[in-house]
């Protein structure tokens, strides 16, 4: 009896090393294929003339995270993080290339607003709507790419289902921009942690909040 125990606390704690490994590894693509972006943030000032830069270095943003969810979703099956990655990376471009373009140009248009609106006490309504307007994007965004992995529809189909759960499961839709700024806040405070493991755990984080939802409609297509 013992020795079963044993056994099973082995299997339990190498399942605990084995998803440190793949999100260390899953983090560590995540940066190399947004490496001038992860570079520009640091080194420049956000301000309007630096904005097209930023733009033009965070398309690879959304296509790269896809990539991570998808490798993550079927990581237990699948361990071969690197050659998964890659295959679903090339897929999230055919894909998703162009709508990360559109994404990322209202993205940036609201910090630029955010940045404008910030400076003028007169305004100060309009900055807080491009807040919320920006975290609204965020959390649609994040929210899409698991939609779209977990279920294979047209764009429009999944942008569709996107906002039915936004609003019917409306605590677990909105949670995962908290989710994403809390575990950059947390690591921010050991960043050795955040280089090793923020992407990749934040979107894991994500993922593991989004399931009670995912399974919801699983249920629903089911009954259907």
């Amino acid at each position: 009896m013992k020795k079963d125990e044993l056994l099973y606390k082995l299997y339990h704690y190498t399942s605990y090393l084995n998803y440190i490994i793949w999100l260390f590894e899953a983090n560590m693509l995540f940066l190399l294929m947004n490496f001038p972006f992860v570079v520009l943030i640091f080194i420049l000032d956000i301000r309007l003339g630096t904005l097209p830069i930023l733009y033009l270095s965070s398309v690879t943003l959304i296509p790269s995270t896809y990539a991570v969810i998808k490798t993550l979703k079927n990581v237990e099956t699948e361990p071969k993080i690197i050659k998964n990655f890659f295959v679903h990376l090339k897929m999230g471009y055919k894909r998703l290339f162009k709508l990360s373009l559109v994404f990322m140009f209202f993205l940036w248009i609201m910090v630029g607003n955010i940045f404008i609106t910030a400076q003028l006490p007169s305004l100060q309504i309009l900055f807080w709507l491009n807040i919320l307007f920006l975290l609204v994007l965020i959390t649609f965004t994040i929210n899409f790419l698991i939609v779209m992995v977990n279920w294979k529809q047209t764009i429009k189909e999944t942008a569709i289902l996107t906002i039915k759960l936004a609003i019917v499961k409306s605590i677990r839709s909105n949670l995962n921009f908290l989710i994403l700024i809390g575990t950059f806040i947390l690591l921010k405070l050991f960043p050795i942690y955040l280089l090793m493991f923020g992407a990749s755990l934040a979107i894991l984080l994500c993922m593991i909040n989004f399931k009670p939802v995912i399974d919801f409609v699983n249920r629903q297509i089911e009954e259907a």
